[in-house]
Formats: structure tokens, sequence, C-alpha cells
């Protein structure tokens, strides 16, 4: 059961994780050994991903637990364009949910900006497709100055 590793909130904003890795200077690491964030955000098992369903699960959960939220956001301690297909399924299966407090919750993704490199083409027609309606691109560095 990931529950508690793959979702956690901040604010109105429930946030997905489907990984723990990245392919580039992660938030976590870019902040330094002291940042935290105030949340329940957790690694997830060693080796260990979430299916979309066990996803889909998760939020349900939440969404039964605490209520409404404003967005739900692929994010988490990895970069979520490196399970793409993942991310897309994911995506569609929160469309397609009867319960309208869930579809009717703008999609959001938070990157490194990757991805159309990662998997050689273009992705954003994907997301739009499968219902990503935002997407903030991180531009996270270990360069303090920076």
């Amino acid at each position: 059961n990931h529950t508690m590793s793959v979702v956690y909130s901040i604010g109105r904003r429930l946030y997905v994780g489907l990984l723990d890795e990245a392919n580039s200077c992660s938030l976590m690491a870019s902040r330094g050994a002291s940042f935290s964030l105030q949340s329940r955000l957790r690694p997830l098992p060693p080796g260990q991903v979430p299916e979309p369903s066990e996803v889909l699960e998760a939020v349900k959960q939440e969404f039964d637990q605490e209520g409404k939220y404003e967005s739900i956001v692929f994010a988490g301690i990895g970069e979520p364009t490196l399970r793409l297909s993942a991310l897309l399924e994911c995506s569609k299966m929160l469309k397609r949910v009867e319960d309208s407090n869930i579809k009717s919750v703008k999609l959001r993704l938070n990157t490194n900006g990757l991805g159309n490199v990662v998997h050689a083409r273009n992705i954003v027609p994907d997301l739009r497709e499968a219902g990503i309606q935002a997407v903030s691109v991180a531009l996270n560095t270990m360069d303090a100055d920076q």
C-alpha cells in the first residue's frame, strides 16, 4: 500500500509522486540537506513505484478523507515524465472517474522540462490529450549563487 507515499497535500493541492528518481537536480537536492516540505511527502519503498490503479485509489482515499482540492499535481521527489506512460494513464483515469469532485479538478504537472529530450519526441500533445491542463517547469540548480 503506497497511499501515504504516493499522495500528499500542500494547502488545497493534492500532489502525486510517481517515482523517486530524477534525471536532473531535484527540488530537495537543490535546497540542501536541511530543506523540508511541510507535508506528508515520503520516499517510496526502495525499488517500488505505484501502478496507475494504486494512484487512483490513493487519490480517491484522500478525497474521501480530506474533501475537495483545487488541483491534482503530478510532482513528488522524482521526475514524473520519466514514467510517461504511467503519468498519461493516471491522468486519463482521473478524468474518467465517477466522483465529480475528482473529475472536475484541474490536473497539473511539475517537471524539469526534459520530457521531450528523454522521449526523443514532443510529449506535449500526449499530455494535453490525457487531460493535463497546466505545466510548471522547475529550474532547480545546485549552484547556490543562482
